[in-house]
């Protein structure tokens, strides 16, 4: 039989909980967890993983307590399960019914709690082992009983529904676009990424085919790299002007005859710097997909692997010129 999947919403400070219910939902044959701290990826914004989360299971399980009933996360994650149709159990610590508002709040059956305190820590963890099996036990009879039933919904309320999620979508991604978050993502994570898998990629081309490169990193202010083989260079240079917004930054491709020996071109004489760079230079703008992926634009939509796939592959296609000459 087919597992289903649970999808665990939680707020970091309760690392300890969540610990718990996957030990008891894995000791089962029933269900999977998901559990989004355990499936990261890299470039993927969280927003996305939670929603590909959501969408991929069928019982929600909210772990609402002290440190989490507040929180932004945990509430558009219950706030969107509900938009998905999901069925949502949560288990709540007692003390903080009476002050819950919106999607679950007091006046609503609460059966799966447990009290907390720093008098109680033992009694605690039992009353939340507890009621981790007695949920547990209830779904998985209710899920043995149910029938699958079609929602069959109105054309102009599935359209609606629709265009819902394209605009929750589209707003997700400007938030992203303009967030000084998107910044760290590309100057401390997508930049050195590339950095890696150009290093990992040449240094494997050297080692099954001979073909020798010189490599040169630049992984702190002004990140970039220089790889070259056979008298010609790539240099990726990321050109990063605000430290809280994309705008005006890009990462400059240039393409050399010869070795460079610089990162800024400036050091060279002019005459030299002409010369080598006569094969010219490309402009790729960060910018984020409609899947929240983090992309990079020029004309086209390009991955970080593929810059560095073209820019290996012009200079063996520079190469290939040069000895059929």
């Amino acid at each position: 039989m087919e597992k289903k999947s649970i999808f665990i919403s939680y707020s970091s400070s309760d690392n300890e909980k969540v610990t718990i219910l996957k030990d008891q939902i894995l000791k089962g044959n029933s269900f999977s967890p998901i559990i989004i701290a355990d499936q990261r990826k890299a470039l993927k914004p969280l927003a996305q993983k939670v929603m590909d989360g959501i969408k991929k299971a069928e019982f929600i399980i909210p772990i609402i307590t002290s440190n989490s009933f507040k929180e932004q996360w945990i509430n558009q994650e219950i706030g969107y399960s509900i938009s998905e149709g999901r069925t949502i159990i949560p288990i709540v610590q007692k003390e903080i019914i009476k002050e819950l508002k919106g999607f679950i709040h007091s006046e609503i059956d609460l059966p799966y709690t447990f009290s907390s305190g720093t008098k109680l820590i033992k009694t605690s963890k039992i009353e939340f082992l507890n009621a981790c099996k007695l949920l547990l036990s209830d779904i998985e009879n209710e899920t043995i009983k149910s029938i699958p039933v079609e929602d069959k919904k109105e054309p102009i309320i599935e359209r609606a529904t629709k265009l819902k999620e394209i605009r929750d979508r589209h707003l997700t991604k400007e938030a992203l676009k303009n967030s000084p978050d998107i910044v760290y993502k590309f100057n401390r994570i997508v930049l050195k990424e590339i950095i890696e898998n150009a290093e990992l990629k040449i240094e494997k081309i050297t080692k099954e085919t001979g073909i020798p490169f010189i490599v040169k990193t630049r992984k702190e202010k002004g990140l970039g790299i220089i790889f070259s083989a056979e008298g010609y260079s790539i240099s990726l240079y990321w050109a990063h002007a605000n430290d809280r917004s994309l705008k005006d930054s890009f990462l400059l491709q240039r393409f050399w005859e010869g070795i460079v020996p610089v990162f800024d071109s400036n050091e060279l004489p002019p005459s030299e710097r002409d010369k080598m760079l006569r094969k010219g230079e490309k402009k790729y703008y960060p910018d984020v997909n409609d899947n929240l992926d983090l992309m990079w634009i020029d004309k086209t939509q390009f991955t970080s692997e593929q810059i560095i796939n073209n820019a290996i592959d012009w200079i063996f296609k520079s190469m290939e010129i040069k000895y059929k000459k």
